[in-house]
């Protein structure tokens, strides 16, 4: 696994943002540091891969924001292992961690395989299909709140309310 730290990084929510100019330089900036970092670390491993991006800052991010935030990010990294992001050989998760005051960073981790590189679940077969499937993963604790991206659940209701009881229980 490869664990590349990009400190100073800020990853802000674009959604709702007014100035052009501003977020183009804050694109480029991103996209250039995570290929910069991520070619340094070279050589990866094969594919198929799983990279993790974390935003790490004070304040938090709901999961589509945090997605649409590491855009760039998720960009770099593509340009530096020379494939599209939006190549199926490559699995894109996503978390945030709480730092102190005006302490940013970003951290990408590149893991060979399908399998999440925080937990070690395949995430092939982590795909809940069920509501007791869903209380299986809300027993694993952190797991769902961190991973509740990649998973693909047929019953949107059930997922709903496991994600629910998991904020409610990791606050």
């Amino acid at each position: 696994m490869i664990l590349v730290t990009i400190p100073g990084l800020r990853l802000v929510s674009e959604a709702n943002s007014r100035d052009r100019w501003a977020k183009q330089k804050r694109a480029k900036t991103a996209r250039q540091a995570a290929k910069v970092a991520t070619i340094c670390e070279a050589p990866y491993p094969a594919l198929p891969l799983t990279v993790t991006i974390t935003r790490i800052a004070p304040g938090r991010l709901d999961s589509d924001n945090l997605a649409s935030s590491a855009k760039a990010v998720r960009d770099g990294v593509a340009d530096a292992l020379g494939i599209d992001d939006g190549d199926s050989a490559v699995t894109w998760l996503y978390a945030q961690r709480k730092a102190g005051v005006r302490e940013y960073a970003v951290e990408i981790a590149i893991a060979e395989g399908r399998a999440c590189s925080l937990c070690g679940v395949d995430a092939e077969r982590a795909t809940p299909t069920s509501a007791v499937d869903l209380a299986a993963l809300l027993e694993a604790g952190d797991w769902l709140a961190e991973h509740v991206q990649p998973l693909n659940a047929t019953d949107d209701a059930a997922l709903a309310r496991a994600w629910r009881a998991a904020r409610a229980r990791f606050p």
